[in-house]
């Protein structure tokens, strides 16, 4: 598979993804802000934005201690924002 057929896909994915998190959220009676919305389309820009960085002709050793950076960065934020940390 190209890299432009998974960037497609990502797109499509994560799409689906942000407009049943919108339903879900009305269906539970939760009211939909727009700071919801912008939320959900960062998210899935970041994700998208990785698949793009995946698929570059980068060695898989940057790839892998890139991905661990940032795995460890987002644990370290999850956690901050939660109030444990």
């Amino acid at each position: 598979m190209s890299p432009d057929t998974i960037f497609k896909i990502l797109w499509i994915c994560g799409l689906c993804v942000l407009s049943g998190w919108i339903v879900g959220r009305r269906r539970g009676g939760k009211r939909v802000e727009l700071h919801h919305i912008f939320f959900g389309l960062s998210v899935v820009s970041g994700v998208c934005a990785y698949g793009f960085f995946m698929a570059m002709n980068v060695p898989a050793s940057a790839k892998v201690l890139v991905s661990m950076g940032a795995g460890a960065l987002l644990i370290l934020l999850s956690r901050s924002l939660s109030g444990r940390g």
